[in-house]
């Protein structure tokens, strides 16, 4: 197995990167830089209650990832960057919130050397529901993986995240989920633990926001078949999350996440090892 191949396969295994099957390029969009939020904190000690509100809105969500690695004595670097963005919908029920989650566009900003992605269709949409036990997504009615299916489902699970009652300064408390994607023609099953502090009110321009830091400890499983191939990918990982919560609109204002992965790719009987980085906003627009 050559490192092209190998190399190809990996970046596709980015969460929320692109898919990896050849097809038309996809010109670069330019982005203006995202705000990014002072942590200047408030005199109030609180406590706060955030709870999602109903009404619709919508984000942009800038990703980009990279990967490095050694193939065959040669060490190279592969970086993906790519943005959606995506509308959420939520409308009260009698004991759940449901939601209609919708992605109506996705662009590749930059590439590596692997090639241009998948030339993805769009929208792409999810329904499910939020309540005291956590998200709920109804499974899609096609089996076909589908990369920016996989990227919703991953952005779902930190926009909808569902926090306790009230909420006062260094407060802390743990959950888990556990999610299913595919990526590079391979299902995978990402478990990830996760440890939640309140870390207090800021001050963005005269407007308050409430500041929540996360630690993730991530664990991923892929086995199946591509290009012929049979191929087994196992990656740990930690990381960390930033929400800045409007807990008088009920939305979440803006959030950041950064991971660094150790990927361990199987085929053909040769292992080969992987670092990713990957770096996520998801920004509030109107």
């Amino acid at each position: 197995m050559n490192r092209s191949y190998t190399h190809r396969v990996v970046v596709c295994l980015v969460i929320a990167a692109a898919a990896c099957a050849p097809s038309a390029r996809r010109p670069p969009t330019e982005l203006p830089p995202l705000p990014r939020l002072p942590d200047t904190p408030t005199p109030s000690a609180g406590p706060w209650t955030f709870t999602h509100a109903p009404g619709t809105r919508a984000y942009r969500i800038s990703r980009n990832a990279s990967i490095e690695g050694t193939a065959d004595s040669v060490s190279r670097r592969e970086i993906v960057s790519n943005f959606t963005h995506e509308t959420i919908t939520l409308e009260p029920g009698e004991e759940r919130t449901t939601f209609r989650a919708v992605v109506d566009s996705f662009a590749v900003l930059s590439e590596g050397l692997v090639g241009p992605p998948q030339q993805v269709v769009v929208p792409v949409e999810l329904i499910g529901s939020i309540g005291s036990d956590g998200l709920r997504i109804e499974e899609t009615s096609s089996d076909r993986c589908n990369a920016v299916t996989a990227i919703a489902v991953t952005d779902l699970h930190n926009l909808l995240t569902q926090f306790p009652s009230p909420l006062a300064k260094n407060t802390t408390w743990k959950d888990s989920i556990t999610t299913s994607g595919c990526y590079a023609g391979i299902q995978t099953t990402v478990a990830a633990k996760r440890r939640f502090t309140v870390t207090g009110e800021i001050d963005f321009s005269g407007r308050r926001l409430l500041l929540i830091q996360r630690l993730d400890s991530i664990s991923a499983l892929g086995d199946g078949a591509y290009n012929q191939h049979r191929m087994n990918v196992e990656s740990t990982g930690t990381g960390s999350a930033r929400y800045y919560l409007d807990t008088g609109s009920g939305e979440v204002a803006q959030m950041t996440t950064s991971h660094l992965s150790r990927i361990t790719v199987t085929t053909s009987g040769r292992v080969r090892s992987f670092t990713q980085t990957t770096n996520q906003d998801l920004v509030r627009v109107r």
